[in-house]
């Protein structure tokens, strides 16, 4: 699990150890997830792991899903989490900046995804992944963001292209898109009262990322089964439409531009190929 040493990834982690799950803690802030670590194995002995890395680092990743492997017999579940978010418009934002944030949050996923889908598919293992995306990996959320946005929107096609790629093997990969939670990232620890009152959000409140837990514990044994029929019914649509070329138009407006509704806390979009 990466990038588990506060928030979501922190509540996603105690999470998956309430379950029953073995955690492995990976995080540039080696201090704090210890901690947690710590915590967790005062609950059980030997079920929680901390360790300090860079999610760019590319040997480090493939290092460390090794001796998990090594280690535990296998990785069953793995959750990309970790993600940086630096406000900046545009016109303030260099290319530094974005490649950073883009090696963060996209190849920082592959750096992991790549090794364990290997392992997955080798030992037979019908795994599961959670990639943390964002609401603003579908739409806009608010100025300043661009780098972020960006790195997003490609983490959604990634998310969707290994879904495909990784169907035939029976391995599960999910991302789930949160819209406003108020996380140590967010608030940096100032009150969130003013927060809450100008967010914006239709229902007048935030998420809080304990939430975003709830909806990610995706469990080894959950059979990806209801996507793959939408997936079908999504073809059949299509044949329709290429039968009916008049209602092919209505069809993609429905589909690209739902009536307006108001904007829940917690947004999963699910594709398991």
């Amino acid at each position: 699990m990466t990038g588990a040493s506060q928030g979501i990834g922190e509540a996603t982690a105690r999470r998956y150890h309430e379950a029953g799950a073995t955690v492995v803690i990976a995080d540039l802030k080696e201090a704090e997830s210890a901690v947690i670590a710590d915590d967790l194995n005062g609950q059980g002995p030997d079920s929680a792991r901390a360790v300090g890395i860079d999610v760019t680092d590319t040997a480090a990743a493939e290092k460390l899903v090794a001796s998990v492997i090594e280690d535990f017999g296998g990785v069953d579940v793995l959750v990309a989490n970790a993600g940086v978010f630096p406000f900046a418009p545009i016109a303030d934002m260099d290319a530094d900046m974005l490649r950073t944030v883009f090696d963060i949050n996209v190849v920082g996923v592959h750096n992991f995804l790549r090794p364990v889908t290997k392992h997955m598919v080798e030992s037979g293992r019908k795994g599961k992944i959670v990639i943390t995306l964002s609401i603003d990996a579908l739409h806009p959320s608010a100025p300043g963001l661009g780098a972020y946005d960006t790195s997003k929107h490609a983490l959604y096609g990634y998310m969707r292209m290994a879904a495909l790629e990784y169907a035939e093997a029976s391995i599960m990969i999910n991302g789930l898109a949160p819209g406003g939670i108020l996380t140590p990232g967010v608030t940096g620890g100032a009150d969130t009262t003013e927060l809450i009152e100008n967010s914006g959000v239709p229902v007048g409140r935030w998420g809080e990322y304990a939430w975003g837990a709830g909806a990610r514990r995706v469990r080894p044994g959950d059979r990806p089964t209801s996507i793959r029929r939408q997936h079908r019914r999504g073809a059949d649509a299509r044949r329709r439409d290429a039968a009916a070329p008049g209602r092919a138009l209505a069809s993609l407006t429905a589909r690209h531009f739902p009536p307006t509704r108001p904007m829940r806390s917690v947004a999963v979009h699910s594709t398991r190929g």
